[in-house]
């Protein structure tokens, strides 16, 4: 697997294998040993600091491909609504018993599970 930064569209790119289930969860799992670090972090100053910025605090907020939800998790200790959703199922089991209280749930996000205009 090949994996570079794309500076032009600001964004990480990974050539070569699939990236199935069973990729991110080999992913996630090299990373798992910081997820009870990861997921009780409730001030990402980035997230947070952009996102109350455009939106008040109880929007519904969705993140796809939340891996270890350390995202949804900050969003929603400052107040958000925050769902995530990943495919990678081992370890969106691994985040539900670490911090069942965050809306992670397995998902593509090809065919979301949410009616429209759930999110706001």
């Amino acid at each position: 697997m090949i994996r570079y930064f794309d500076k032009s569209n600001n964004r990480l790119v990974y050539v070569g294998k699939a990236a199935n289930d069973t990729y991110w969860d080999q992913h996630w799992k090299s990373e798992s040993s910081k997820l009870k670090k990861q997921i009780k972090v409730k001030n990402d100053r980035f997230i947070i600091g952009y996102t109350k910025k455009y939106l008040p605090p109880g929007t519904k907020i969705f993140e796809g491909g939340c891996g270890l939800g350390e995202k949804v998790c900050a969003l929603h200790y400052h107040g958000y609504d925050a769902y995530g959703v990943d495919y990678a199922k081992e370890t969106v089991k691994k985040v539900n018993r670490c911090a069942p209280e965050l809306k992670i749930k397995v998902g593509d996000v090809r065919d979301l599970q949410f009616p429209d205009n759930f999110f706001d």
